[in-house]
């Protein structure tokens, strides 16, 4: 920097030492401020400054409803910076209500190809049992012939047993269900 940019930046520094409370006053003393240096001595960052303290006001006002309380309203970064972390896009509103519901089609996750390996390995596993409880329950038993004059009009004990087999099947598969 040369020895103008320095003299620029500390008279700068003093004129917002002043504190000046009218606007309309730091507008004038900051006009009188550059009107004395040549624009090549002028730093761009001493003039942000500089337009900085012609905005104070607007500037340091936080109330978080001033966009609608001023005509021309402007936020600093530090508010911009805000309100873009409060605000949403529009594409999340697109499909949902304003009763806040979503009404986009649900889509399915995918499965990785790890769970598909465990999902057809135990589809596997119950399809082989399956398989061998139907093979065993539908496979022919051996001919038991009945004579009810042999036995005096009573049934043999072998087909009074059988009674209620439907039932004790299906008492047996919630029971292994409910181990697995």
């Amino acid at each position: 920097m040369t020895k103008n940019k320095l003299t620029f930046a500390a008279d700068v520094t003093a004129l917002i030492e002043r504190n000046i409370a009218d606007r309309n006053e730091r507008i004038t003393a900051i006009n009188e401020l550059t009107d004395s240096y040549d624009r090549t001595d002028m730093d761009p960052t001493q003039l942000e400054r500089l337009s900085d303290y012609v905005l104070r006001e607007e500037l340091t006002d936080r109330h978080p409803d001033k966009i609608t309380r001023n005509e021309y309203p402007f936020m600093s970064t530090w508010q911009l910076d805000i309100r873009h972390e409060r605000e949403y896009s529009l594409d999340l509103a697109e499909n949902h209500g304003t009763d806040g519901a979503n009404y986009n089609v649900p889509a399915r996750r995918h499965r990785i190809a790890k769970e598909t390996r465990f999902v057809d390995k135990m589809a596997m596993a119950k399809n082989r049992e399956r398989s061998a409880r139907y093979k065993r329950d539908t496979s022919p038993g051996e001919l038991v012939s009945y004579n009810l004059r042999d036995t005096g009009g009573e049934f043999a004990p072998e087909f009074t047993q059988r009674v209620g087999l439907g039932r004790r099947w299906i008492d047996e598969l919630t029971q292994t269900a409910l181990l697995t």
